[in-house]
């Protein structure tokens, strides 16, 4: 079965315009959007809009399509491109191609695309007609863009680090001031004795315990 001479999302010119169904008009010159292209009872149809605002579809021998132009400005990596006029190189007319790169070299301009072999194919910007701008998804970032995103993660850990210290702080017990105290020999001895005597195996017990220069010395003894 023979395609469609139009695609949905075509932009087509009226070249015929007239009644053309139910009585209702096209206008000569007229510019309609393709809704859909498709084979109808043998016949080469194109769904649109008329000037009615109706949905409605007339034989597609009675429009040419419009090319889409870049509004004036070179393609841009990342831009989606239809091709025109294949040339020497492997690439389909009508087929679509992302601009890996676009460039000038003298008073020509190129777009450096993959061909349908799967190869790189540096070929005149003239062979090809813009398609559809480019986007985040299918463009290489630029510096401006990368440096941006940069900055803005490190914001997001500035910020992220920054909320977790408060959380800490916030669940952070209070810690009360500290009370000094000075404590005499005796406190010292009854602290020490206390702490033995809770290490000491059953049986032993604290007889004596003596100041030295090295420290305290202990006597241990067993009850009678």
């Amino acid at each position: 079965m023979t395609a469609p001479k139009f695609k949905t999302g075509d932009v087509v010119k009226c070249i015929n315009g007239g009644p053309y169904q139910y009585s209702r008009q096209l206008t000569n010159g007229k510019h309609y959007e393709v809704k859909r292209g498709h084979i109808d009872g043998g016949y080469d149809t194109v769904d649109f809009i008329d000037d009615q605002g109706v949905a409605a579809s007339a034989f597609a021998s009675r429009f040419i399509l419009v090319p889409v132009t870049h509004a004036g400005v070179g393609f841009r990596d990342g831009d989606i491109v239809r091709c025109v006029n294949p040339g020497v190189y492997s690439l389909t007319k009508g087929r679509f191609y992302l601009v890996r790169n676009a460039y000038t070299s003298g008073t020509d301009k190129f777009v450096t695309v993959t061909d349908d072999t799967g190869a790189t194919a540096n070929a005149f910007a003239s062979r090809f007609v813009y398609h559809s701008r480019s986007t985040p998804f299918n463009r290489a970032p630029t510096t401006s863009e990368v440096e941006k995103a940069r900055a803005e993660r490190k914001a997001a850990e500035v910020a992220r680090k920054e909320k977790g210290r408060a959380r800490a702080s916030a669940s952070a017990p209070v810690k009360k001031p500290l009370l000094f105290t000075s404590l005499t020999e005796e406190d010292v001895h009854a602290a020490l004795s206390t702490y033995l005597r809770a290490k000491l195996p059953i049986g032993l017990r604290v007889v004596d315990m003596d100041k030295t220069t090295e420290g305290y010395r202990i006597t241990l003894g067993v009850p009678a």
